[in-house]
């Protein structure tokens, strides 16, 4: 007997499926690109419907191939393309994947949905509760879409997935405290959305995760203490929301921390002491709280710095010399220091690349070999303080130098012409010779809160 024609396509689909390095593609509804030349594309994604069997002919359960429909709708998707290798390859910028694995060891073959990507491809939708039926899926990542609504609670019981990134959309609502039965999880993002209320404890029970990011959304309330049991964390960013209290001692047990950023909050107190556990550090970032006290000496210790961002706190006293002998800083930003200190000896850090000691209270003179050995350097900012001397002609042989920030200094002497014709510079408010030409209306000054270049 013949097998009907819309049969003959399900094999087809369902074959294409499940063998290993094969997949399919969906477009995005905004889409207008042309489909692949040499592929069919069927007329709706119902051909993916499973008949009466609770596994399809090449061993894909059934109830992900009804899940994974569901999904795709509410994501804001419609018809399905096959693609021979599409599971092998990189997706375009209009297009969702996903790939299977197959179990070839026993008799009746197998397969599992385990890997579903879309980023960047302008989706609108919603994330439908029914991911949670890809029971054997370990990555998701809907990125850089526009996709609204909430995060399903139904999301934590995949307890498979190592990789989650849900990153720039318009989520909104709480995060799930659910996701903290993800023990498999090893990436978190939920970064640049809206969501809002606190951060979950049971976040702290992520114990193989190594990189969490939260950062511009409102999240509000302190940040959890259970966050110090992630213990393989490398990276952790938490800036750009509504945090306040004091930071938790408790991630000072971070030790494999390399990148925590807590920027732009309202984080109060001191820098704990057991902040001297993180040298692994690379990249600290606390700009733009209401940190108070004296800046650690113990920050000398994190002798891979590459950038440290103190600026915009409530912290006095003078900064800890030992600072400035971390040979590869590459961005250094502090401010509002209110005890006067001469320009500390700066020579060593001749990787500079973004150097701002803003109303610091420094005095003395601008020392030479800032330009003469700081061949990187791009943004200096040493405005509000006592600096007296001339501008040094050495800052000449700085070759990148575009953003040059004096305002408010005692310095004199004459502008050097050099610096009205290659830089952007704010050098008003000081005792310059020639009164004109001291500022600049292109100059750029950064944001405390958003110490970005």
């Amino acid at each position: 007997m013949a097998v009907p024609f819309f049969l003959s396509v399900l094999l087809l689909l369902l074959l294409l499926l499940c063998q290993h390095g094969s997949g399919f593609k969906f477009r995005s509804t905004a889409s207008d690109q042309e489909p692949d030349v040499g592929y069919a594309e069927p007329k709706s994604s119902k051909g993916l419907h499973c008949q009466k069997n609770p596994y399809t002919d090449e061993g894909l359960p059934c109830a992900e191939v009804d899940a994974l429909e569901k999904i795709i709708v509410n994501l804001g998707l419609q018809e399905p393309s096959t693609s021979r290798n599409y599971c092998s390859s990189e997706t375009d910028d209009k297009s969702i994947s996903f790939k299977c694995d197959c179990n070839e060891s026993t008799t009746n073959r197998r397969c599992h949905i385990t890997s579903l990507v879309t980023n960047g491809t302008r989706l609108s939708g919603q994330i439908d509760k029914r991911f949670s039926e890809l029971t054997q899926i370990n990555k998701i990542d809907l990125s850089d879409n526009q996709l609204h609504g909430t995060i399903p609670e139904s999301l934590g019981n995949l307890t498979r997935l190592k990789f989650l990134d849900l990153g720039n959309n318009q989520l909104s609502g709480k995060i799930p405290p659910t996701l903290g039965n993800l023990e498999a999880l090893e990436t978190l993002y939920l970064r640049m959305n809206f969501l809002k209320d606190s951060i979950p404890p049971s976040l702290g029970n992520l114990m193989n995760l190594t990189a969490l990011s939260l950062g511009g959304n409102m999240l509000s309330g302190p940040i959890p203490k259970e966050l110090g049991n992630l213990s393989n964390l490398i990276s952790l960013s938490l800036r750009e929301n509504r945090l306040s209290g004091d930071l938790p001692t408790e991630l000072g047990k971070l030790r494999k921390l390399k990148h925590l950023s807590l920027y732009s909050n309202n984080l109060t107190g001191r820098l704990p002491k057991s902040f001297d556990n993180l040298k692994s550090l690379h990249h600290f970032a606390v700009s733009g709280n209401k940190l108070s006290g004296e800046i650690p000496s113990f920050i000398a210790n994190f002798t891979n710095l590459t950038s440290l961002y103190l600026m915009g706190n409530d912290f006095e006293g003078e900064l800890p010399r030992g600072i400035f002998n971390l040979s590869r800083l590459l961005i250094l930003l502090v401010s509002d220091l209110n005890t006067n200190f001469s320009f500390p000896e700066i020579g060593k850090l001749t990787n500079m690349y973004c150097l701002v000691l803003r109303n610091c209270s420094l005095t003395g003179g601008i020392p030479d070999y800032i330009g003469n050995n700081w061949t990187a350097l791009r943004y200096l900012d040493l405005s509000f303080n006592n600096l007296n001397g001339s501008i040094p002609q050495s800052l000449k042989n700085a070759p990148f130098l575009d953003r040059l920030l004096l305002t408010n200094n005692k310095l004199n002497g004459s502008i050097p012409p050099w610096i009205l014709e290659n830089v952007t510079a704010d050098l008003s408010y000081n005792n310059f010779a020639d009164p004109t030409h001291h500022d600049s209306t292109e100059v750029k000054t950064l944001d405390p809160g958003k110490p970005n270049m």
